[in-house]
């Protein structure tokens, strides 16, 4: 269940997440919770290390497309849509993955899943 919460940013806090958009990490929520997730790496589990990233293809039920997913211990990112070969082809290293992913892409695709629209797809 998600919980919604409202934060206040100082002018500097500002700059420093739309440079962090800039660079292709998502909205605030994105960026939220990406520094939440590797304080709590740091501060509770500091033997653990950086998460490994993994690339998943997500199929979104309704329409029938595939989506790469970046996860780094969390939702990362997603890329898309892309027939399934090529999002196949993208997880295993086969293609280059674009640089940069679109943030309204990643916030569509992760509330998809939270809806129920999207599946895993197995290797």
């Amino acid at each position: 269940m998600l919980k919604q919460a409202t934060v206040q940013l100082t002018p500097e806090t500002q700059r420093q997440l739309d440079d962090l958009r800039g660079a292709g990490f998502g909205k605030l929520t994105n960026v939220t919770r990406e520094a939440i997730a590797r304080m709590w790496r740091a501060e509770c589990q500091p033997d653990a290390g950086e998460p490994v990233t993994t690339l998943h293809v997500w199929r979104h039920k309704p329409t029938g497309t595939y989506y790469l997913i970046v996860w780094r211990g969390a939702f990362s990112a997603a890329h898309g849509p892309y027939v399934l070969q090529i999002a196949q082809a993208l997880r295993v290293g086969a293609m280059l993955l674009p640089e940069v992913a679109d943030p309204d892409l990643g916030d569509w695709a992760e509330a998809a899943w939270e809806r129920g629209e999207m599946e895993e797809v197995q290797p």
